[in-house]
Order: C-alpha cells, then structure tokens, then sequence
C-alpha cells in the first residue's frame, strides 16, 4: 500500500562509522540519515528533500572537512 511516505532503501544503517572523513563528517554532523536529519535539524522525514536543504546539509558536511582537513593533514 502506498501511502505517499517516502522511505529510503536502508535509511538509518548506510552510513558507515568508519572508513573516510565524507563518514565521519556526515556522523558529526547529524547529516548520516534521515532520522538523524530529522531530530538535529528539524527537516522532516517521509519525503523528498527540496534543493535548499539538500543545499544546507552539504553545507554543514562542507564545513566540518575544512574544519578537519587541517589537522589530518598534519597527520599524514
């Protein structure tokens, strides 16, 4: 039945918690899922994201890499 929610495929589990700073970004800023999206930044789920918060959520994961990207660079 169809009742016009959108449900992405694996929402909740397709972010990893390791493996690359795009990961540990989108963690860190509450950007990995949904659900996360939802309680930290107040964008409903059960449809489609419009271009403006798609927009903003790169933004806030934009931000964190060229926070980190310093200090992990120092790391080599």
């Amino acid at each position: 039945m169809d009742n016009g929610i959108v449900q992405p495929y694996r929402d909740g589990t397709q972010t990893p918690f390791h493996g690359n700073i795009i990961y540990y970004g989108q963690h860190a800023t509450a950007t990995c899922c949904r659900k996360c999206i939802e309680v930290w930044h107040g964008i409903l789920r059960g449809r489609e994201l419009i271009a403006e918060e798609v927009d903003y959520l790169a933004e806030l994961l934009r931000a964190y890499v060229t926070f980190k990207l310093p200090e992990i660079s120092e790391r080599g």
